[in-house]
């Protein structure tokens, strides 16, 4: 019984990535992602201050966020543009436009608010830049905090969160079976790479 409940577990995993259970690579990703939440993660109790929990980490979102911008969006920059596209999977300007579409679907969630003592909350671009290094890597949430400086309820919350904004704001042009204008496209871009007759390669 227990082998059965795993493989469903296991196909549902599949099913919610989009992989397919016949390629071992594909396979290897869902075990991953299956047992790679450590147990204590799981039976953690949430829900923000209260006696008897752990003080809050002092994070400097604002110091943070200066310094992300002075790595890769300042004029002289310490990352250039092929260090952002490696390390962010995207261009600067497709992270630019990824982020105005989030903002817009979501604002409740993403924009930067003060918190309740007054001070300002996570810049949006690093709750974006939080996501797609969980997804771009595999990370776990918790391996970023050091360098993001968000916990990884944090990063849990904005990979939801982006997810469903992903979907609102892109979903109908992009997460959609391809269309006649895109198939044509796709075989002239194909063509000029020498696969010609083929849209998908």
């Amino acid at each position: 019984m227990e082998g059965e409940s795993a493989d469903l577990l296991r196909g549902g995993i599949h099913d919610a990535l989009g992989l397919d259970e016949d390629d071992d690579d594909d396979d290897l990703l869902a075990q991953q992602v299956l047992f790679s939440t450590p147990k204590e993660d799981v039976a953690r109790r949430r829900g923000g201050s209260q006696p008897g929990k752990r003080a809050n980490k002092d994070r400097d979102f604002q110091a943070r966020y200066k310094r992300f911008v002075q790595q890769y969006f300042a004029p002289n920059s310490v990352y250039d543009e092929l260090d952002f596209r490696r390390r962010n999977r995207m261009s600067k300007s497709l992270f630019s436009r990824v982020l105005d579409g989030i903002l817009e679907a979501d604002p409740q969630y993403f924009e930067q608010r003060p918190d309740a003592t007054k001070r300002m909350g996570i810049h949006p671009m690093l709750k974006v830049t939080s996501v797609l290094r969980v997804l771009a890597y595999a990370m776990s949430a918790d391996a970023l905090d050091e360098n993001l400086e968000m916990s990884d309820t944090v990063i849990y919350n904005n990979v939801t969160h982006f997810v469903e904004a992903v979907d609102k704001q892109f979903g109908s042009e992009y997460l959609r079976s391809p269309n006649e204008t895109d198939m044509q496209r796709l075989l002239q871009m194909n063509a000029r790479r020498g696969f010609v007759g083929m849209w998908c390669s």
